[in-house]
Parts: structure tokens; C-alpha cells; sequence
């Protein structure tokens, strides 16, 4: 997983994870506010937020969607 996410749900803020705040899921790992990163590598957002007392959005990418071929 490859993702800037963002905390909809705080838990332990300055060592985990700050509600509002955004992070970067890389290799399929969550850098924490410690600096720490995760044990465990995430797949996807379901699955960052089963394992997390703390939640997450998935921020979408900016700009206009690709027209479809008729």
C-alpha cells in the first residue's frame, strides 16, 4: 500500500496518531508521531484501520477525472 491518508480518529496524539493530521502509508507502512513505523504492513485502508485503534481516510488524488472513450 502507497497512500497520504488522513486521522479521522486520534489515539495516543505525539506517539500515535493526531485526529487532522496527515501521514504517508509507504512500502505498506504507517510512520506514527513518535517517528516509529508500524510492525505490521498494511494492504489496504480496511485493513490500516482494523489494526488501528486509531482511523483513517484515504485522501484521493487531485484533478479531474478521465473522460471515457464511447
Amino acid at each position: 500500500m502507497e497512500a497520504k491518508i488522513k486521522c479521522i480518529q486520534g489515539f495516543n496524539p505525539g506517539s500515535g496518531a493526531t485526529k487532522g493530521k496527515t501521514y504517508i502509508v509507504s512500502e505498506g507502512k504507517l510512520e506514527y508521531d513518535n517517528g516509529q513505523k508500524s510492525f505490521r504492513e498494511f494492504e489496504n485502508i480496511e485493513m490500516l484501520n482494523k489494526y488501528n485503534k486509531a482511523q483513517f481516510k484515504e485522501l484521493g488524488k487531485r484533478g479531474r477525472p478521465k473522460k471515457e472513450d464511447k
